[in-house]
């Protein structure tokens, strides 16, 4: 080959390479100048790792609202810097006072602003919830919020009326626009007020209006919780667990003004029990929130006890008529999470009958275990208990153990007893306005009531009717315990109607499905009883082949 074919060759070689060399260039400045856009985007976005995450709960590293804890109507820097002093504090709800320019303040009487405010809770790592009342406190409380750096929740309170009321939704959406920047910080509360509720209703039906009012406001801010009153959340929680349920960023926040008046401790419970520990947060005075502590301790739901997450009460393990050592110490030892026992008295019915109660299932039983022996084992491990007593005598003895351990239980204590005559049943030995007034001896318990049954046999027509189940029901209809009705397995298909209608008549009824010894009772017929029923209300006190499969 030439010469000169030779250098014409090396010359379109060279020129590949820088054509191939400048492609290249060209495609890396591309991908730089693109992971720059990016950046500079990331300014002014949410922080991926945060979109999901729980607002104010992940705030403060808490998974319960309970654990949130709240100091409501602060009005001066003297509270404030006593709340701080004390250091339990997440969130303080301030007032507006005025809103002269854009220097909002919240003490009147000593000028405290909410600049101010701010900078001492964000020293302190605490959140702020604010309430405004009208257009013009919303756009001076916004203003300010534009100078300065968050790094804790601050939730805008806006009001919720009927139509025509003063605060104009579409004017503070447009002034909040500019803060979306501090979105992972910045969350908008709904105080919904008796008038909106009494216009549109929250129910079945009409709380679908609310419901479409939260998705479509379509804050520039992600963060939304509803904020509603003691009277309304009583008589609407139906509507208002529909939202919630529907919704799964919303939040609702329970105030504390309102829970003054007309609200107990096991009204909240109520509310706790039936919905997930992220959904409800309690801006609760001090007084309410250290009974309502109280009460859950004992008389909580399982299902948040033991973390049981979809909300599904096939979930829960029991070990059944845990009367001796042996099953006691097999029980405390293993997977159970609800141990039940039988109580009766030593020497029950016998002219040596003391006051100690006993672990026993009919007279007579000698398991050598007290039932203080009994608890005390379960305290050690932090497990739930179900004491099924068999006699009335039993009743008020085993509660006053019961009581003087309870600071150290942690767990569900469940109290059973037959009330009532059920399917072909004996009389109880137990009547029911004994156990409940015997009750009073410790209230703060899941009260158990059920009928006295018998086995099928070959009467395949027995079952719960709908006469026994609306007896039961006008008993304890005005208990404020949580209540949970004991179903013989093999009978509750055959009364799935009479049930349905009975857990229908308060959202703080559930059954609790069990067995006894050559029942006909199949897996099958388990599995049909938890997929007909809602899940979360449906326990199975049953042996592990029986059990419906856990989804």
């Amino acid at each position: 080959m030439s010469t000169k074919g030779v250098t014409k060759r090396a010359v379109i070689v060279t020129a590949i390479v820088v054509i191939a060399g400048l492609f290249i260039a060209v495609i890396v400045l591309a991908i730089r100048k693109r992971e720059c856009d990016i950046k500079d985007n990331d300014v002014h976005l949410p922080i991926v790792s945060l979109q999901n995450r729980q607002y104010i709960l992940d705030d403060f590293k808490k998974g319960d609202g309970i654990n949130i804890r709240w100091l409501p109507n602060v009005n001066s820097r003297t509270q404030i810097d006593t709340a701080l002093s004390i250091g339990k504090y997440n969130m303080i709800e301030v007032n507006i006072q005025t809103s002269s320019g854009n220097d909002p303040v919240i003490g009147a009487s000593d000028g405290l602003n909410l600049l101010n405010t701010i900078t001492l809770l964000s020293d302190a790592n605490t959140g702020i919830k604010i309430n405004v009342k009208d257009n013009i406190e919303a756009q001076t409380v916004l203003s300010t919020l534009r100078n300065v750096v968050l790094d804790k929740p601050v939730l805008i309170s806006i009001p919720i009326l009927s139509p025509g009321s003063s605060f104009d939704i579409d004017r503070f959406k447009k002034d909040l626009s500019p803060l979306s920047v501090k979105d992972n910080y910045i969350g908008v509360n709904l105080a919904i007020s008796k008038t909106f509720c009494e216009r549109y209703g929250i129910e079945y039906g009409t709380s679908e209006y609310v419901s479409d009012m939260i998705k479509n406001l379509n804050f520039p801010v992600t963060k939304v919780t509803i904020e509603m009153t003691a009277a309304i959340i009583q008589s609407s929680w139906k509507g208002i667990k529909w939202i919630l349920d529907t919704n799964p960023s919303v939040k609702l926040v329970i105030s504390s003004n309102s829970l003054r008046v007309n609200c107990t401790a096991f009204d909240l419970l109520l509310l706790r029990n039936d919905a997930d520990k992220g959904k409800l947060l309690y801006n609760i005075d001090e007084a309410l929130y250290q009974d309502f502590v109280d009460v859950l301790s004992t008389a909580g739901s399982p299902l948040l006890y033991f973390n049981i997450t979809p909300r599904d009460a096939s979930g829960i393990i029991w070990s059944h008529n845990t009367d001796t050592w042996n099953l006691l110490n097999t029980a405390t030892q293993g997977d159970v999470m609800m141990i039940e026992g039988d109580i009766m008295l030593l020497g029950q019915d016998t002219a040596n009958q003391t006051n100690i109660p006993i672990m026993a299932h009919t007279v007579g039983d000698n398991n050598n275990i007290t039932f203080e022996q009994w608890i005390d084992e379960i305290i050690k491990v932090d497990k739930g208990m179900k004491l099924d007593l068999k006699s009335i005598d039993a009743v008020k003895p085993a509660l006053q153990i019961v009581s003087r351990k309870s600071s150290r239980i942690k767990g569900p204590v469940w109290a059973n007893a037959d009330i009532l005559k059920g399917p072909d049943g004996i009389d109880p030995r137990i009547p029911a306005n004994a156990f409940l007034e015997a009750i009073e001896e410790f209230p703060n318990v899941v009260l158990s009531l059920g009928w006295t049954t018998k086995s099928k046999g070959d009467n395949n027509s027995l079952n719960y009717t709908m006469e026994m189940v609306q007896e039961m029901h006008n008993i304890v209809k005005d208990l404020q315990q949580p209540i949970t009705f004991p179903v013989r397995a093999e009978q509750l298909i055959d009364s799935l109607d009479s049930f349905e209608w009975l857990l229908e008549k308060s959202r703080g009824y559930t059954l609790t499905v069990w067995t006894a010894h050559n029942d006909n009772v199949t897996k099958a017929d388990m599995d049909f009883a938890r997929r007909k029923l809602e899940a979360s209300r449906v326990y199975f006190d049953l042996p592990r082949e029986l059990r419906p499969s856990f989804i």
